[in-house]
């Protein structure tokens, strides 16, 4: 009796760990730029949204804000690796966010996590930059 009290006690003290997964998929959104290096950027004066994109394809594009930008990338689980192939050269009146865009885009970027609707991408442990969703995209 005294056996079957101490183990019903046991097993109530057990605590559970309530895991909550992200249902927000890292492809087919639409990631607009956030901040870099964890400074927020004030893009209102670029002509169009600077974002990313992961298509289901393994290649990832976007726009730095004037120019766009394209790529490969692979994905499994929370790794994930760039390969930043090439953008458009347009001279445009805001460039540092471009510059700073590009830079990050091209960081040893090893690893990414999502929460709630915030996309960070990191380089070891350092955060390298980060999005917030757009929403999905059409697919055509």
């Amino acid at each position: 009796m005294v056996v079957m009290i101490l183990v019903i006690a046991m097993t109530g003290c057990k605590t559970s760990k309530k895991v909550t997964e992200n249902t927000t998929p890292l492809r087919n959104i639409q990631w607009n730029l956030l901040s870099i290096g964890g400074e927020i950027l004030d893009t209102t004066a670029y002509s169009k949204q600077p974002c990313i994109v992961f298509g289901d394809d393994g290649k990832f594009n976007g726009n730095f804000g004037c120019n766009s930008f394209y790529g490969d990338y692979y994905q499994k689980k929370q790794k994930l690796d760039i390969d930043y192939l090439g953008s458009t050269k347009m001279l445009c009146n805001q460039m540092a966010v471009e510059r700073a865009m590009l830079k990050a885009i091209k960081a040893e970027i090893d690893r990414f996590e999502i929460i709630d609707d915030v996309l960070i991408l990191y380089a070891g442990k350092d955060e390298v930059i980060r999005f917030v969703s757009a929403g999905a995209i059409q697919q055509e």
